[in-house]
């Protein structure tokens, strides 16, 4: 009653309109925005030396996509999108991993079969806790995923998590990881300028990322 909700409520104004939020939007705020994330974006290991990545080495690339599809706390999602927009106006030509196709299921597939028809393999992670979880873990789909370390070291592998930063837990072999720590456009946008090279890595890791293993680091 103090703060006059009751009429705020009956005028229909407790709730700013959605033109409120162009605050946000304001260029200033937008270049702190990209600051921000052109500074947290942290690479964490990249033992097999495959960045920056060139659309000459490594055009056709296999994308699998975990999670991102929002939760209860941040309903945001399909950040993935804009992932393959951006390396797509690179010259990079993206395959999403589909497990129901038998050509994709690493299963059945050759090693050989794979390395003919895909130069990189590229892991976008965006898994978010929802509700009450107490963890964000990696669930694999499709035969084999990332668990089947072979392929790991038969055709690059990139992983990249633009939200949880602790995902070596469930992939310690793979190669190069990659941590955005905030699933938004800017820092899809700071990943993939820092993949190809067009900007450099400045992100110091504010936790343990390899979660205390000591294969993690290999």
């Amino acid at each position: 009653a103090s703060l006059g909700l009751p009429e705020k409520f009956a005028a229909g104004t407790m709730v700013p309109g959605p033109e409120a939020l162009e605050v946000f939007r304001d260029e200033t705020h937008r270049n702190w925005a990209r600051e921000c994330a052109d500074k947290a974006v942290t690479l964490v290991k990249d033992t097999q030396h495959i960045l920056p990545l060139d659309p000459k080495k490594h055009k056709r690339v296999l994308l699998h996509v975990l999670g991102d599809v929002g939760g209860y706390h941040d309903p945001t999602k399909d950040h993935a999108k804009r992932f393959i927009e951006q390396l797509e106006k690179r010259g990079f030509e993206i395959t999403l991993f589909d497990g129901t196709k038998p050509e994709m299921q690493y299963i059945g597939a050759s090693v050989k079969s794979l390395k003919e028809r895909f130069d990189l393999i590229l892991y976008f992670a965006n898994i978010k806790t929802s509700g009450s979880d107490t963890v964000a873990r990696i669930r694999w789909e499709g035969p084999g995923a990332l668990n089947s370390t072979r392929y790991i070291y038969d055709i690059p592998t990139v992983f990249v998590s633009v939200d949880n930063p602790y995902h070596l837990l469930d992939a310690p072999k793979v190669k190069t990881f990659i941590n955005g720590y905030t699933p938004s456009p800017f820092v899809v946008d700071a990943v993939v300028e820092k993949l190809v090279g067009e900007s450099e890595f400045k992100g110091v890791n504010p936790v343990d990322p390899f979660c205390g293993l000591w294969n993690a680091k290999l």
